[in-house]
């Protein structure tokens, strides 16, 4: 049978000519931290700054950054790959940082909000001193950003404001509504269709119907790693949490007592270049394009990312395959902030805006793109940490127990049925290892020996050198059966 096997796995990788990915533990992921490099100069020291001064990985001032760069440029900018082409992205982004309450969030957010924050308070105390004595009901002061909002209220809310809103938290009261706070199902539409400005109308009983023709929303959330697990699968299938950028930093662990001092004329550089963008005046989104040979550049990643999507089994079993289906899009929406951070460095007019974007700006964001794709990888993993987690920590020591490189499901099922009552059990288990990376199922030729519709198990080479982090008994097969305890006889009896 050994030799059967190897032969299968000569075919197999033959077959399937490519590259493991690397594995994402289930606890504490090694994942390298949030790329400050593809910023601009001024923008990368802020956001290092934020992360010094707070003691917070530099993974939430960045996803932060960029989630309030959205929200000021909405509706102002789009970007077109390809000149001749109708794809078109915008430059809004949903994004979602996974933090443990005390790791300091509201620190992160407070600093790189605040210009949002008071520049809607300056735009609503001006609003009202020209509205002087119009009852408080009656007035429609406006509004960018909000928080803890039901989606009927937030379609009101961005039909009055050019429909266009940012809704930044510290905290994730969006995902608690989605699972039902306020409503047994609340409706999804105002979510899916605001990220791509497509058109949209309500109609209710007893209230009047509202069109909004290109809604924009920005998304901008910090939640708690439990927060994501159990959610709702229709928030998945319809395709919602395929549309935000995750970061899912590891606490720091020995924080300074005594943190670096906030860089005042930092704040009010970046204050005052969000404060330039809130105030860019558009009556249409004004167009931005690749030069030539970032377009270049462009098709080479997008041509290698289409085959890691269709081409290999890297996405095709993996619950983040809506996500990978929407990554270059994601890409090209942060290049296109990134671009136009690139001009406000230096410049206090987005008037003289270029309208390309430079090669060396998008082969930064190429470089390390892989961070965003291992971000996400590991909160879907979050996200189906569920009662199955510790089943896969033991079938993963199962796994690892055999010597051989490849093991057949049925051989496996054998060993474990003690443990996983249904084949069912066991395969939903697997799955939870191969969307970590451990392993990857594959369908044995007919021709292999092991029967019609054999399955495989291929272990990842590296999977001995993985670190298990919170799963100490790694190489510890456990025996779940009960141990007798072993009785002693003597000459004077037991």
């Amino acid at each position: 049978m050994t030799t059967k096997l190897n032969t299968l796995a000569v075919k197999i990788s033959e077959f399937l000519k490519e590259e493991w990915k690397d594995i994402v533990p289930f606890d504490s992921p090694n994942l390298e931290p949030f790329p400050a490099s593809i910023l601009p100069e001024r923008f990368r020291h802020l956001i290092e700054m934020v992360a010094d001064s707070t003691q917070t990985p530099i993974d939430a001032s960045g996803i932060t950054l960029l989630s309030v760069l959205s929200a000021a440029a909405a509706k102002k900018f789009v970007i077109k790959p390809f000149r001749n082409s109708a794809h078109t992205e915008k430059t809004n982004l949903y994004t979602l940082v996974s933090m443990r309450s005390g790791e300091r969030k509201s620190a992160v957010y407070n600093l790189l909000a605040e210009p949002l924050i008071k520049y809607q308070q300056e735009a609503q105390k001006e609003y009202r001193r020209k509205h002087e004595g119009v009852a408080e009901d009656q007035l429609k002061p406006p509004t960018y950003l909000t928080d803890d909002v039901t989606p009927e209220k937030l379609i009101g809310l961005m039909k009055d404001n050019n429909e266009q809103m940012a809704m930044l938290s510290s905290e994730g009261g969006l995902f608690d509504n989605l699972n039902g706070r306020y409503s047994n199902l609340p409706a999804l539409d105002i979510y899916l269709k605001s990220f791509t400005g497509d058109y949209m109308t309500v109609h209710r009983v007893g209230r009047p119907s509202e069109t909004l023709y290109e809604p924009i929303l920005t998304i901008g959330l910090f939640v708690q790693p439990g927060l994501l697990q159990g959610l709702p699968a229709r928030l998945l299938e319809r395709g919602f949490l395929g549309r935000f950028l995750y970061a899912a930093p590891q606490p720091l662990g020995i924080r300074k007592v005594v943190p670096t001092p906030i860089d005042r004329g930092q704040l009010e550089f970046y204050s005052r270049k969000i404060q330039i963008l809130m105030n860019h005046r558009v009556e249409a989104p004004s167009s931005l394009y690749l030069e030539e040979a970032a377009e270049k550049a462009w098709i080479a990643f997008a041509e290698k990312h289409e085959y890691r999507l269709n081409g290999s089994d890297e996405f095709t079993h993996h619950s983040m395959r809506s996500w990978a289906e929407r990554f270059p899009g994601q890409m090209l929406r942060v290049l296109s902030l990134l671009h136009i951070a690139e001009h406000l460095q230096t410049t206090d007019s987005l008037e003289q805006l270029p309208a390309e974007i430079s090669e060396e700006t998008l082969n930064r964001l190429i470089q390390h793109s892989e961070y965003f794709v291992n971000q996400a990888r590991t909160a879907f993993g979050v996200m189906k940490s569920d009662a199955r987690l510790d089943d896969a920590k033991y079938l993963l020591s199962i796994i690892f127990a055999d010597k051989e490189d490849l093991i057949k499901k049925q051989e496996l099922w054998k060993k474990t049925k003690g443990k996983f009552a249904t084949a069912y059990n066991l395969d939903s288990t697997l799955s939870v290892l191969a969307d970590h990376g451990y392993i990857r199922m594959i369908e044995a030729p007919s021709s292999s020996g092991l029967g019609r519709k054999g399955v495989v198990i291929e272990k990842h080479p590296d999977i001995a050198k993985a670190n298990i982090a919170g799963n100490d008994k790694f190489n510890e097969v456990k025996d779940t059966k009960p141990k007798r305890k072993r009785v002693t006889k003597t000459k004077e009896g037991v």
